[in-house]
């Protein structure tokens, strides 16, 4: 399903969801992951990051990781970001992403 024929349902929940967090300073930084799979010259990450500043999320609280193909390669490829010490990390992910 998409907004408007545009933007997939998915990305605005995750995005509203994200919002929601760095709202409530339940987060700090939000991390759009997602190579380009399709071919198309264009990045999931890069996807993401447009949905989350048309929510209202500021460019320097997203973080760009264009490499991840699963969920998994996200939080991998993620854990640079992580402060030491930090004591949780929150996935905005959806259903059918997780086994």
């Amino acid at each position: 399903k998409t907004v408007n024929g545009g933007t997939p349902m998915v990305l605005e929940d995750r995005a509203w969801t994200a919002k929601n967090l760095l709202s409530n300073g339940q987060i700090a930084k939000v991390v759009a992951s997602g190579t380009d799979l399709a071919g198309t010259g264009t990045t999931e990450a890069s996807l993401v990051a447009q949905v989350l500043m048309e929510q209202g999320i500021t460019k320097e609280s997203i973080i760009q990781e264009p490499e991840a193909t699963t969920t998994a390669e996200t939080l991998w490829f993620s854990l640079r970001w992580l402060p030491e010490g930090t004591g949780k990390i929150y996935i905005i992910t959806s259903e059918f992403n997780m086994p």
